[in-house]
């Protein structure tokens, strides 16, 4: 596993809401829902602490946490991340930044089912600003036993 800072440059508190739903067969809704507690930043490197619920019209479907919404969260790890980066200050009802993954790996091994307490580990790999001023991410992020690779474009939005 990747190294973990002891100490961390920035905390933010936040009480956001993250709520997938979706259906893979008709009438069969799933719904997650990621309670956000905080975000703890480093240089290269971000992670959320939140708790989850699940439900679930699939028939002997466990709780588990469902692969998009860590996929979705790194989203926003990047865009919480880029506002220490850029020290800007993060608020989230302002939209500054568009992030357009171009490249994910995913690797699923097995489910995570805690509920409570959980943390997806984010780790910045490099960060090269473009010609055209937006800005090129290489990243990495981990949630218990779910790991993914990936790149990322981040657009400034105009204002």
């Amino acid at each position: 596993m990747r190294e973990i800072p002891e100490t961390f440059e920035k905390v933010i508190k936040d009480d956001s809401v993250n709520d997938l739903s979706f259906n893979i067969m008709p009438e069969k809704n799933v719904r997650e829902k990621l309670f956000i507690k905080e975000y703890r930043c480093a240089k290269n490197y971000i992670e959320v602490e939140f708790s989850r619920e699940y439900y679930t019209d699939m028939i002997n479907s466990p709780s588990h946490l469902i692969f998009l919404s860590p996929l979705i969260q790194c989203q926003k790890l990047l865009y919480v991340y880029f506002c220490y980066y850029k020290n800007i200050e993060y608020s989230p009802g302002d939209e500054r930044f568009k992030i357009w993954p171009t490249n994910f790996n995913i690797r699923l091994p097995e489910l995570v089912k805690e509920e409570k307490n959980l943390v997806q580990r984010f780790w910045v790999n490099g960060v090269k600003q473009l010609p055209d001023g937006n800005w090129f991410v290489k990243c990495e992020t981990q949630i218990g036993a779910i790991k993914m690779t990936g790149d990322a474009l981040i657009l400034p939005v105009e204002k």
